[in-house]
């Protein structure tokens, strides 16, 4: 067994996070927050890791909750913290939308890798070099299993490309950004991800298409978070 983390927001959850499923961060609990209207919709948990928004859209009343991974090791995760926390889900494997083919949700939520870097994509954070690997294929299919009405809710880091990540998201939804969530950081812990990664972010930055700053010595970049409602 690994770590065992207790979320008591937007409802009591434990979840157990065996390697290499990764904890979840303070930006997907605080977007888990935003699942408070869900009583009564169909909900679908896009990479679902641990499961937390799938189970706290059980949780909180959703009418039926799918949940999906490309990693076994998340499948069964998150069939674990079902077990755990008494809740139902349904639990597929498969990358992105193929296991839910001709299926149509009145919410989508999904937090994907994002992290910027010059290389493959690899992992639960590396996401090629604009952070949007996974999200262009996302945002592209999603209205294709979105009820009429239906919404995203998803978030970016400031260090992916936002401008581009938008322009892609206006063309299909009408959005409105939420509050946004600090993320502290240290160059040691990126380069833990792969050397030269805080380089290659500064330089992102530099170019205008990242954004972190280093108050008084401490680093840090956003979260973003969006409420998306597809376009008729």
């Amino acid at each position: 067994m690994g770590e065992v983390l207790t979320v008591e927001q937007p409802c009591r959850l434990e979840l157990e996070c065996t390697p290499p499923v990764h904890v979840p961060g303070p930006a997907s609990l605080a977007l888990a927050r935003y699942l408070f209207s869900v009583r009564g919709k169909t909900v679908l948990d896009l990479g679902c890791g641990t499961g937390l928004f799938g189970l706290a859209a059980a949780r909180l009343g959703a009418r039926a909750v799918t949940a999906t991974d490309v990693d076994p090791s998340a499948v069964e995760c998150a069939r674990r913290n079902a077990a755990r926390n008494g809740v139902a889900l349904e639990i597929l494997e498969g990358d992105l939308f193929d296991p839910v083919a001709g299926r149509r949700f009145d919410l989508i939520v999904t937090n994907p890798p994002q992290t910027p870097w010059p290389g493959p994509p690899e992992g639960a954070k590396l996401a090629g070099p604009d952070g949007l690997h996974y999200f262009v294929p996302l945002l592209e299919r999603a209205p294709d299993h979105l009820e009429p009405g239906g919404q995203l809710l998803t978030f970016l880091i400031s260090i992916a490309d936002t401008r581009r990540f938008e322009e892609m998201l206006r063309a299909r939804f009408r959005f409105r950004p939420l509050p946004r969530v600090r993320r502290d950081f240290t160059r040691e812990e990126l380069e833990a991800y792969r050397p030269g990664l805080f380089d290659y972010l500064s330089e992102r930055r530099r170019r205008g298409l990242a954004e972190f700053e280093d108050a008084d010595g401490r680093l840090h970049f956003w979260a973003q978070p969006y409420l998306a409602m597809l376009v008729p």
